[in-house]
């Protein structure tokens, strides 16, 4: 196995090989050169992708590195494994644990700076709930600490580069623009439409009509976008 990491997490990958190593001398029956490291920048995970002495090539990242990474490798017969644009959601019902919700939140969003492929991004939360959890969470988001990393009272660190404080930036104006109280009795913002999940609300009649009951599946939000 050959391991590219991100050319900006170097020295993570350096320490995991260390810990490998140790395991493997510890069992000492893996054959030599099991697992290998390469450090550099595009230039080096482009060859991984057309060698055709890689014949299986697991990549994480953007759509747009996927949609580059995949007909390449399948245009020479390799196998592509892709993990994609991460837009992780996290559903709180009305029967959840309001102050173990809050704490998974916080840790999902907040470790790493929100900078692991497996952070929270979208909140869909029950209407019931919905205000009474959003006060929670301003109230602790409130509390944590942000600075130097390296100091162990510090939740919260730095981005890893400009680039990604330019698209955290961009990413907070876009939601307080779209944060704006709809005119529309249903709720649902026009221009978030896309990206809500909306839900009939309880009680309601049920509609014969198929075209009528799917639109009003999608005209009532049980999520609240934080």
């Amino acid at each position: 196995m050959i391991w590219k990491p991100s050319e900006k997490t170097p020295l993570t990958a350096m320490v995991c090989m260390k810990i490998l190593d140790r395991a493997l001398t510890r069992f000492g029956d893996a054959p030599e050169g099991l697992v290998q490291l390469v450090i550099g920048g595009p230039d080096v995970g482009e060859a991984l992708v057309n060698s055709k002495d890689v014949p299986i090539v697991s990549a994480t990242g953007s759509t747009r590195m996927g949609g580059i990474v995949g007909p390449k490798v399948s245009a020479r017969w390799g196998r592509p494994i892709l993990e994609l644009g991460g837009n992780n959601a996290m559903i709180v019902a009305p029967s959840a644990d309001l102050d173990m919700a809050v704490r998974a939140i916080v840790f999902s969003a907040v470790g790493t700076a929100g900078q692991r492929c497996t952070s929270l991004r979208r909140l869909i939360a029950h209407n019931s709930i919905k205000d009474d959890l959003v006060a929670r969470l301003v109230k602790a988001y409130g509390s944590l600490p942000i600075g130097d990393p390296r100091k162990g009272t510090t939740l919260i660190g730095p981005l890893i580069d400009h680039a990604s404080r330019d698209r955290m930036q961009a990413a907070l104006e876009q939601a307080k623009s779209e944060a704006a109280p709809s005119t529309r009795q249903d709720g649902c913002d026009g221009r978030a439409a896309g990206r809500r999940l909306c839900a009939a609300r309880r009680g309601r009649n049920a509609e014969t009509d198929r075209h009528r009951a799917h639109r009003n599946l999608r005209a009532d939000p049980l999520r609240h976008g934080l």
